[in-house]
């Protein structure tokens, strides 16, 4: 089984409608895919029985805040941007991540023991596409 040291990951975005660049200063980031179930029990039937829903994707992400690196300053409240989710880094053959969606949240975190953070939360508009790395 390949395994991928999250060091070689590299999330990208844009505003809609322009060229997708790597976000810098990533620390971390995280992609949620949910699938909704409907129920389709009837009177009668002894087991629950569910059918494929609707499906939803979130991605949320933590950085050094930057705010001279442009793809970060993309990432504003109520923005819809575009994104690219790469796992394995940019490892031709491996599974990328390609949507649009809106950010629904922005945080900034000030410490006095660490560096300032910018957290931000983007919520899928429409399909989240699968494929490969060319």
């Amino acid at each position: 089984m390949a395994r991928h040291s999250g060091q070689s990951g590299i999330i990208k975005a844009v505003t809609t409608g322009g060229t997708v660049a790597a976000i810098g200063e990533v620390k971390s980031f995280n992609l949620n895919i949910t699938a909704e179930t409907i129920e389709g029990t009837a009177i009668g039937d002894t087991w629950k029985e569910t059918f494929p829903g609707i499906k939803s994707w979130e991605v949320s992400l933590t950085c050094n805040y930057d705010p001279s690196d442009a793809p970060q300053a993309d990432l504003i409240e109520a923005e819809e941007v575009d994104l690219e989710l790469d796992f394995s880094g940019e490892t031709t053959g491996y599974e990328t991540f390609t949507g649009t969606g809106t950010v629904t949240s922005v945080s900034v975190s000030l410490s006095e023991t660490d560096v300032t953070t910018y957290e931000v939360t983007v919520s899928g508009k429409g399909a989240l596409v699968r494929g490969t790395v060319a």
